[in-house]
């Protein structure tokens, strides 16, 4: 993220070893942006992607997922997303089961800043009905041979599937 002002007192910003320091000496320290995905897998051992509805990579695939929003545990914002892009509740996927956590440079707005993402896979629950909203486009259940990986949106996209796949999940 690029600042150019003290949030707490006005004065002009130059950078620092860990993020921003104004002439009062004020530290601002550029954290990265906390955030989930969940891998959902189906019983034939296919994984949930969807199709990005707005930049960054609009029109990529990626997991399901997005930003912690404030007081918000990874689970919470895990069944938040699900909910927002997917239309999925909370009894339609099994128990969320730790992959990896991922950190990606993340440009939007023109700002650039680093997602710190933590990953889960759960088991989709059959029938259950995928309504793509929010960010989404569309989503395809795909099995791991037929995963292009260059069509994938981000770095810890790549990273969780490959992990999943040594795992046997799918």
């Amino acid at each position: 993220m690029e600042m150019n002002f003290c949030r707490r007192c006005g004065q002009a910003l130059k950078q620092s070893e860990h993020g921003y320091v104004c002439g009062n000496g004020h530290q601002i320290f550029n954290e990265p942006a906390p955030s989930t995905g969940v891998l959902l897998v189906n019983d034939l051992r296919e994984v949930l992607l969807a199709e990005r509805r707005a930049e960054p990579a609009k029109g990529k695939l990626n997991i399901p997922g997005g930003f912690c929003e404030l007081n918000e545990t990874f689970e919470a914002t895990a069944a938040r997303e699900l909910k927002e892009e997917l239309g999925l509740l909370r009894d339609d996927y099994g128990s969320l089961r730790y992959v990896m956590s991922v950190s990606d440079p993340y440009l939007f707005g023109g700002e650039n800043t680093t997602a710190l993402g933590v990953i889960f896979w759960a088991e989709m629950k059959r029938d259950v009905k995928v309504t793509a909203g929010d960010d989404v486009v569309g989503v395809v259940m795909i099995k791991a041979k037929d995963i292009d990986f260059s069509q994938l949106a981000f770095k810890g996209d790549r990273l969780a599937l490959r992990r999943l796949i040594e795992l046997g999940v799918i």
